[in-house]
């Protein structure tokens, strides 16, 4: 089975499981900010507020260096973190997800 296989698979039995508990899937715009987009779309209804939502976790996250900074190599490195992550179409992972969360 090749790997686009695997996913269609995969996708078939999510959306199976998903009816079944009467869920639906929310497809977010695929531009790197996926996981914004998402947590926007919880907490506001829709994906618009995406660019908000990363602005407050980074100022949360720059604002408790102490509770983030550790997971980097150097100081440096956690700056470099802060300033990328601050641009759209960056990643979100599981440190801003944890901040979000907070």
């Amino acid at each position: 089975m090749s790997r686009e296989e695997k996913i269609e698979d995969g996708k078939q039995l999510l959306e199976q499981r998903l009816t079944f508990l009467r869920l639906r899937t929310i497809t977010m715009e695929d531009d790197g900010n996926c996981q914004f987009r998402a947590l926007s779309t919880e907490c506001f209804g829709g994906q618009g507020w995406h660019l908000h939502l990363r602005a407050a976790v980074m100022d949360y996250i720059d604002g408790h260096a102490d509770d983030f900074s550790f997971y980097f190599e150097s100081e440096g490195a956690f700056r470099d973190y802060v300033r990328k992550m601050r641009m759209g179409r960056t990643w979100g992972d599981e440190l801003t997800l944890r901040a979000a969360a907070t």
